[in-house]
């Protein structure tokens, strides 16, 4: 039996997150023991639901000096007999990788976006900023020299991280798709209710977005896109659920704009799948994505998606079926998109029959993890037939 040991910054409300709780529950204990390491401040505010699904947890803080934290995760690497880390660090995965290595068990480094801006203030300083950029060069190209598996959650994802195609020429990376579940559809009723509850009308039409108030999920744009929204559909309001750096400021440009009456900041919410089952279209106009995990959850909720083009978005989205994709900076084309289906119920229809069809046969939670228990069993089938370290090939060019 595989035991695995997921490291993680910390578990919180996320789509990789959620999606790693859907495999601890999902997987039963007795084909592949998960457990679950944190490198952040805390374990998270979702560390009750990996309990629950039998997960053992381990809090490992990575301080600005690693070294107690390599002594601390090889202790639990070899005090649980773990076979393989599977790492989810991204910008600090190299010393990670390191630590496995140096203790015989086997990595796989997945990467889940194809950007990687900091999030932290400190890091956006201009002499720490630099130095972060450093790091993360080398922490990654570390990473992807010594992973036994690299994997991404979209093919543009790799492409990004691997430009050359070395690792995958050495049989060392492939596309690993995630899978979210499927909420049951509410009771009849609960729309009204759903709505009552948000003192909205029963007849307004709702745009919903989900997503962290940072950079990369473009909020400003979103309000632009909304305001062009309410020219033709005035009785449209906009949801958005979330939180982040960057929800005053966007709070203040929607007063600005004479918006505050129609937009709704409801801030981190554990009912997204209510949310999604109660609004009309989900609108998702990010600036880049590795893949757009919650545009799989709205299609799941039966919500047609309307997304900017992008790569990673592209894979989520098969265009004028499960959703609608328009130009990324194109206000207008994106707000004629959304208008489209609020103005034609039949097309929301289709999209949303449609969209959870592609969920149930690709990216269901049963379908995810046979793709995750598949990867494991071929990384260490692999590393059997090769258990030598892997060399210190020199990683020529990586574009992240």
């Amino acid at each position: 039996m595989t035991r695995v040991l997921h490291l993680v910054t910390h578990l919180t409300r996320g789509g990789i997150e959620s999606w790693l709780l859907n495999m601890l529950a999902g997987i039963p204990r007795q084909e592949c023991v998960q457990d679950v390491c944190a490198k952040g401040s805390s374990l998270g505010p979702r560390a009750g639901e990996a309990r629950a699904a039998g997960a053992t947890l381990y809090h490992c803080p990575m301080g600005p000096a690693h070294l107690p934290f390599g002594r601390r995760l090889r202790e639990i690497l070899i005090s649980g007999r773990y076979d393989i880390l599977h790492n989810h660090l991204e910008v600090y995965s190299g010393y990670p990788v390191r630590v496995a290595r140096s203790c015989g068990t086997t990595v796989i480094t997945s990467f889940h976006n194809t950007h990687f801006e900091p999030q932290e203030a400190w890091a956006r300083k201009p002499v720490l900023g630099q130095l972060r950029t450093l790091y993360r060069r080398a922490s990654i190209a570390y990473a992807l020299r010594r992973s036994d598996l690299v994997t991404g959650c979209s093919q543009r994802v790799l492409d990004e991280l691997d430009p050359n195609g070395r690792l995958a020429r050495q049989a060392r990376s492939r596309v690993l798709y995630y899978g979210v579940a499927e909420p049951e559809p509410p009771a009849e009723a609960a729309r009204s209710e759903f709505r009552a509850s948000l003192g909205l009308d029963e007849n307004a039409r709702l745009v919903l977005h989900v997503g962290r108030f940072l950079p990369q999920k473009n909020h400003a744009g979103l309000l632009r896109i909304f305001a062009e929204i309410r020219r033709f559909v005035p009785d449209a309001r906009l949801l958005l659920v979330g939180d982040g750096p960057l929800r005053l400021s966007m709070e203040a440009l929607a007063a600005r704009e004479g918006l505050t009456p129609f937009v709704r900041f409801l801030g981190v919410r554990d009912d997204v799948p209510a949310f999604m089952a109660c609004s009309d279209v989900f609108l998702f106009p990010s600036r880049y994505e590795g893949f757009g995990l919650v545009i799989l959850e709205a299609n799941a909720a039966g919500l047609p998606v309307v997304a900017a083009r992008v790569a990673g978005i592209s894979e989520a989205v098969e265009e004028n079926r499960t959703g609608l994709l328009y130009e990324s900076g194109d206000a207008e084309g994106a707000a004629r998109s959304v208008v489209r289906i609020l103005t034609n119920p039949s097309l929301g229809i289709e999209l949303s029959r449609e969209g959870r069809r592609i969920v149930r046969e690709k990216f269901s939670i049963p379908a995810s993890a046979r793709r995750l228990l598949q990867c494991y069993a071929d990384v260490r089938a692999a590393r059997q037939r090769s258990p030598a370290p892997l060399g210190d090939e020199k990683v020529t060019r990586c574009a992240f």
